[in-house]
């Protein structure tokens, strides 16, 4: 009888150790596809800005919603989102990778933003997500740059997060980590819309033939918003267009617009002529491309390969607060063709995180590319930088001609 329950006990055992073993193999496995391209050396995270209010104002939906921030400023719910990206950056490269340190430590962990409040705002919800127990205060060297703006929530948005979202949301004492502008190499990585010719293209875009036939087959959707919300068709022409659509994308957003959240169907259809006229702008010629790209193919290098020679003095991340047609181009230029269904949207918050990592056994470095949680791309550094050894483009193909690599 003993024996019995012993050679039943020792059955047990055995399926159980061959579950654990099964499982050691599958933790192995994972593990080492997670990083089957070596250890992290540096990473760069381009950010979208979160959700925000319109960009301007429309009489007739403006009697639907409420902008208190201002329009074009970052929204409660903006900073919220960025606040959560934030302690999700925490999570994998502090917590799991301990890749950073577990304190704010000013000289592995940057913030860079353009010169916009909401990316500003939205860069200061990310560093506070990382760090919500830094306690720090800035250095000597960083009290007397200039260039480093000051935490702006008590000055604009700071009780209305409180009031929407609580406390938990971002508290009054928020954390001092400098987010830093004004560089102009940065300034035209992050927003070539710096520069005065970007906007001298929009106006015949909005003339051109492309955009007429988008807005032609988005005509019936346009026909039913005017319905439900009382707009005047004939006056949404050009440039109106892409500002009704704005307004619509943010208000839907916040909850505002319910009837046009039951329908999906049209919404997504507004959604993704919002986003092919941002792309039409992008690819409306080589100049626009050449000017979206060329800093990128210079500054991103130089960030990796200062890390390679450690000659980045301990700098491990650097988060790069920007905007959506910033990440459009940035997509094109890793090599996604434009029928891709991630040019559909971007979605507030959307980023484009660039992991330099080194692999020993072969001696290499590699570059994997992120696109909200999703590997895009990954190749080994020398592919990765001729890839942005871009010829000129045509006008009418998104798709960056570019130097024959395998990812």
């Amino acid at each position: 009888e003993y024996m019995g329950i012993f050679l039943q006990v020792m059955e047990l055992m055995r399926k159980l150790g061959g579950i654990i073993v099964l499982l050691m193999m599958v933790c192995h496995i994972l593990g080492k596809e997670v990083n089957q391209y070596g250890e992290l050396k540096y990473v760069a995270v381009f950010v979208r800005h979160g959700a925000r209010a319109p960009l301007s104002p429309c009489p007739e939906l403006d009697k639907l919603s409420n902008w208190p921030m201002g329009y074009g400023k970052l929204t409660p719910m903006g900073a919220r989102q960025l606040f959560l990206f934030g302690r999700m950056l925490n999570d994998y490269y502090v917590q799991k990778e301990g890749f950073l340190a577990s304190k704010y430590n000013e000289s592995e962990f940057k913030v860079r933003a353009t010169d916009y409040a909401r990316t500003i705002e939205s860069a200061q919800c990310v560093a506070y997500g990382m760090y919500p127990d830094m306690s720090d205060k800035l250095s000597e060297n960083q009290m007397k740059d200039e260039s480093i703006y000051t935490p702006p929530f008590a000055l604009t948005i700071s009780k209305e997060i409180i009031k929407e979202l609580g406390r938990s949301a971002v508290p009054f004492d928020t954390p001092v980590i400098p987010i830093i502008g004004h560089n102009r190499s940065y300034d035209k990585l992050l927003s070539f819309a710096s520069c005065p010719k970007y906007y001298s293209f929009w106006d015949p875009y909005f003339q051109s033939k492309r955009f007429q036939e988008l807005h032609n087959k988005h005509k019936p959707s346009f026909d039913m918003i005017c319905d439900m919300y009382n707009l005047d068709c004939s006056k949404i022409t050009g440039e109106k267009v892409f500002d009704v659509l704005d307004y619509l994308i943010a208000a839907e957003y916040h909850t505002y617009l319910p009837e046009l959240t039951k329908r999906e169907s049209l919404l997504e259809d507004l959604i993704d002529c919002f986003s092919q006229i941002m792309l039409q702008v992008i690819t409306s010629n080589d100049w626009m491309q050449h000017l979206a790209m060329h800093h990128f193919s210079e500054v991103i290098p130089q960030m990796f390969e200062n890390a390679m020679s450690n000659k980045n003095k301990g700098e491990k991340m650097i988060i790069l607060s920007t905007h959506d047609m910033v990440l459009m181009t940035y997509m094109l230029g890793l090599g996604i063709p434009k029928s891709s269904p991630f040019f559909h949207k971007i979605p507030f918050a959307s980023h484009i995180t660039l992991e330099l990592r080194y692999k020993k056994e072969e001696n290499k470095y590699y570059v994997v590319a992120i696109y909200n949680g999703s590997t895009i791309m990954a190749k080994e550094y020398s592919k990765f930088k001729d890839c942005l050894l871009y010829t000129s483009p045509s006008p009418r193909d998104a798709t960056l001609s570019r130097m024959p690599s395998s990812a």
